[in-house]
């Protein structure tokens, strides 16, 4: 099950975090070692900064042609401070996770007429946009500065408010049968494992029948 595999992973990095230390203390940029504290995280904050404007310019972006038959048709709902209130009791424990349970009863309004206010703008707030990095090497003993992977942390409030807005649109495509019944990816209860399951059901019910199966990968980037 998904939860099963949850702790799996849990296991895993807990495993992997306890016998390799991903502490950056110097990096080998242009040929030139960096060692000090201060000038590292500039240092590192340009190569990732003049990456992504390498990368953005060359990308197009096709937008798709379709019509929306669907009916009702799709709009985001207002959030009443009681759901807000139930989504932050579910929240899983952490420093910052405490700290918003801890003192929702003072923050409560304020954050529900912020999320409401993006739903009625349809905007997301720069504020929630912006996360902290954290740089880890991809391959252990490899400190050229192009092994660098981040690692993005976003505050709290823009996780909660997505989680609110993920829902809201599973819940109208679900309803309105707008997901594929082979769509296993990114859905409650459903994970590669189910596809796996699948594709090997369908393995042997073809290969009783002397059938074939083709499977076609395709990379997503």
């Amino acid at each position: 099950s998904g939860t099963d595999t949850k702790k799996q992973w849990q296991i895993m990095r807990s495993i992997y975090n306890n016998k390799i230390n991903n502490t950056i203390q110097w990096l080998k940029i242009n040929n030139e070692i960096i060692t000090n504290n201060k000038e590292l995280p500039n240092k590192i904050n340009y190569y990732l900064i003049e990456n992504i404007k390498n990368i953005v310019p060359n990308q197009t972006v096709q937008n798709p042609q379709y019509t929306n038959n669907l009916n009702p048709e799709f709009k985001f709902e207002i959030i009443s401070m009681n759901e807000l209130e139930t989504h932050i009791k579910t929240l899983k424990n952490n420093k910052e996770k405490k700290l918003i349970k801890d003192s929702s009863n003072f923050i409560l309004a304020y954050l529900c007429r912020i999320f409401n206010q993006s739903i009625i703008d349809l905007t997301f707030p720069n504020e929630f946009k912006i996360s902290k990095i954290i740089p880890i090497l991809k391959k252990q003993n490899n400190y050229n500065i192009e092994n660098i992977r981040p690692i993005h942390i976003l505050p709290i409030e823009s996780k909660l408010f997505e989680k609110i807005i993920n829902m809201q649109i599973n819940h109208y495509l679900t309803l309105n049968n707008c997901i594929d019944i082979n769509q296993n990816g990114f859905r409650k209860l459903n994970s590669c494992e189910t596809t796996i399951a699948y594709l090997t059901q369908n393995f042997n019910t073809l290969t009783r029948t002397n059938k074939y199966l083709s499977i076609s990968i395709k990379p997503l980037i």
